[in-house]
């Protein structure tokens, strides 16, 4: 399978959406997320499902709508 994101962790780790929104940078760091780039741990799946676009499509977004959609998921 090839992933949709060059940048998503390489690992083939994902975690879960309430355990992302849940981390605070303490715990990100810990467990070697990048804070302010949950979004990308999530698997493509839930991605789907948070977001209601693929990954390509956030992308594709400007970072500021990006950004807007990660804080009103709880993500940012």
């Amino acid at each position: 399978q090839v992933s949709e994101d060059a940048d998503a962790p390489t690992n083939g780790d994902s975690l879960g959406y309430e355990a992302l929104k849940a981390m605070d940078s303490g715990a990100c760091t810990a467990r070697g997320v990048d804070p302010s780039r949950k979004e990308q741990y999530l698997s493509d799946v839930e991605f789907g499902m948070v977001f209601s676009m693929s990954r390509l499509d956030f992308q594709a977004l400007p970072q500021w709508k990006q950004s807007s959609l990660k804080k009103s998921h709880g993500l940012f």
